[in-house]
């Protein structure tokens, strides 16, 4: 495709690397699932960098796994896939990760995005938009998806990712990565804690931030660590079974 910088695109495949460089050895920082939508903000070889539409994250990816838009995208009244498949052009199918999102389909299962089309094989489950009290329940459906750096949805997943991804599905857009998460909503102080506040972590006897989990209630967490998981949770931190404190507890937000 030769088009110009600022163009609108959408992501065509289950789950696109989003890489830290122009290059397939670079780290992958970050994915766009299926339906997810950004601009090309420029272009190297045959690379482009984007740049998200939901959270303004920016990466490098091959442009042969995304579509062009003719404009801005339509508002779109989203459905969260938690099984589905599409069938394609060439009469093939293929399985959408949970957790990605495509327009509420018809009646005979098709949808769009844009000028491009796909049909919803029968069988395939989706939700609408939950409310924010659903956020424990939904992510229950994420339990031992495999953890992997930069992963959004249900093939593999990081901790920022489960978080953001889980948000979107309850229309709260969060940043990309766990240390700006935690800037997101307000702070809570320890034993004021409840169900779906987010607990961010750092590593033992460290101050930085890098891990991030959802309080399921008060005393446990669910978290992408190794995979999706849940332990128990204290004002202390992470408590893993037959393990000590595997996460140290550095501040409490509440986005509801």
């Amino acid at each position: 495709m030769d088009l110009d910088d600022d163009t609108w695109i959408i992501a065509s495949e289950a789950a696109i690397p989003l890489r830290s460089a122009p290059s397939e050895s670079a780290e992958m920082v970050s994915q766009w699932l299926f339906g997810d939508l950004g601009r090309v903000r420029t272009r190297q070889g045959n690379w482009w960098k984007v740049e998200g539409a939901d959270d303004g994250y920016t990466g490098w990816l091959n442009p042969q796994m995304v579509l062009p838009l003719p404009a801005a995208p339509a508002a779109y009244t989203w459905q969260y896939v938690l099984d589905g498949r599409v069938r394609l052009s060439d009469g093939s199918s293929m399985r959408l990760p949970l957790g990605s999102r495509l327009p509420r389909p018809d009646l005979d299962g098709a949808f769009a995005m844009g000028q491009h089309y796909w049909i919803l094989e029968p069988g395939s489950r989706l939700l609408p938009p939950q409310a924010p009290d659903q956020l424990p329940e939904l992510a229950r459906h994420f339990l031992n998806t495999p953890y992997l750096w930069g992963g959004r949805g249900g093939f593999g997943i990081d901790c920022s990712g489960f978080m953001q991804v889980l948000f979107r599905m309850v229309g709260i857009s969060l940043p990309r990565d766990s240390s700006v998460q935690a800037q997101a909503g307000t702070e809570v102080a320890p034993g004021a804690h409840r169900a779906g506040d987010l607990a961010f972590f750092a590593k033992p006897g460290q101050t930085r931030i890098t891990h991030v989990g959802l309080l399921i209630d008060r005393d446990q967490i669910i978290h992408a660590s190794g995979k999706v998981r849940i332990d128990r949770f204290s004002p202390q931190g992470i408590h893993p079974p037959h393990s000590q404190l595997s996460h140290e507890l550095i501040t409490l937000r509440r986005c509801l």
